[in-house]
Formats: C-alpha cells, structure tokens, sequence
C-alpha cells in the first residue's frame, strides 16, 4: 500500500476530514488530496506531523504491508535504524543511501580475489 492510500485509510478510520488533517500538519486540503491520490508525497518532516497527527508511528505511514512493519518490529536494530532515518535530514539521508549502495552491490566475499 501506498503513503497515500495508508493516510486516507488511516484518516477515514479515525473518522477525520481532509481539511481537518490539513489544519493539524499546517498545509491546505488540496495538499492532503494530492498524497491521498499519489499526485505528490509528503517529505519525511511532513510525515512525522501526519503520523503524530493520526496517532501513530511514521512507519505505519512508510509500510508498504504489514511484512516490513513486522519485520522492524521484531528486530530492536532495525528499529534504531529506521527511527534515525526519519530523523535524518536531507545531508544525513543522501550518506546513508551511499552506504547501503555500498553494501548491497559489493560482492559478499568483499571483493576479495
């Protein structure tokens, strides 16, 4: 699932309004329907107002299904991770993405001949 659709689902279950989630996270309600339709995405720092605004985590927001929730749910590290990246800011994030490119296209045996 989508940001968009689990903010729609998540602002429909707690029987709120396009503007009155707008009015919570200081944006116009032209904004909340453009996430809810995918026309755009909320930046990290906007979604950690919708998540608060909503009443729960940022990665409920972030979970494309419950597989990744229950992953970073059971396993402590991840979860640090995870919650540093929410609060990275852009220069913090664009260091991590080096990093993980790093560790996922270097061959396991480290490049080792």
């Amino acid at each position: 699932m989508a940001i968009g659709e689990n903010i729609r689902r998540l602002r429909e279950a707690r029987e709120m309004t396009q503007e009155q989630l707008a009015e919570r996270v200081g944006v116009t309600r032209p904004t909340v329907t453009q996430w809810e339709t995918g026309w755009s995405q909320p930046r990290m720092g906007k979604v950690e107002q919708i998540a608060a605004a909503l009443g729960v985590e940022p990665m409920d927001l972030l979970s494309d299904d419950q597989t990744l929730q229950d992953a970073v749910d059971a396993d402590p590290l991840l979860s640090q991770i995870v919650h540093r990246y929410l609060e990275m800011n852009d220069d913090g994030r664009r260091a991590l993405a080096q990093v993980s490119y790093y560790l996922v296209t270097v061959p396991k045996d480290g490049g080792a001949e």
